[in-house]
């Protein structure tokens, strides 16, 4: 399901997908294998940094609340915009208001104000796959899916009438 005409990203839910590319999070506190790999590359442990690779996106996070998160989302839809992946493979909080602000982050994080361009660029749609986690089954992220497409298209609607100029 995508938003509106400019949308680039469509999420969908799904368990164990082949995707072109990986999301991971990882907290501050919390020493991983891939954290590792990417400081021993230059990565300084702070923001996100893509393992070419691995196609994996790491993105260390201060602390794990729903804004830090949501933000992360918006990152995540505006660096794989530039990017020539159409498939996207992210592993669900298992906690609900997290993985809800992540969904929104996305959606949000998508938005295009392509009314007064004058060129308009051919588009790449992209699916983001959200896989279940051990806590959160997949009917739960199909309803958080959907309200986040709700408070998404919203929002971008409200957008797009403050970015219009008024006549």
């Amino acid at each position: 399901m995508k938003l509106h005409n400019n949308a680039m990203f469509e999420l969908q839910i799904a368990e164990n997908k082949s995707t072109q590319a990986q999301v991971e999070f990882i907290s501050k506190k919390v020493e991983s294998t891939l954290l590792k790999e990417a400081k021993a590359l230059g990565f300084e442990g702070k923001g996100k940094f893509f393992l070419q690779a691995k196609k994996t996106l790491l993105i260390v996070l201060e602390s794990v609340d729903c804004d830090s998160v949501r933000e992360a989302g918006a990152g995540i839809s505006k660096y794989f915009k530039t990017l020539k992946y159409e498939s996207i493979g992210i592993r669900s909080f298992d906690d609900e208001n997290l993985t809800y602000a992540l969904m929104l982050g996305i959606l949000a994080g998508d938005y295009d104000c392509a009314i007064y361009k004058s060129e308009k660029k051919p588009k790449t749609y992209k699916k983001i796959f959200i896989s279940p986690s051990k806590k959160l089954a997949q009917p739960t992220l199909k309803n958080l899916a959907k309200k986040a497409h709700i408070i998404a298209r919203n929002l971008n609607m409200v957008r797009d009438l403050v970015n219009t100029i008024p006549q």
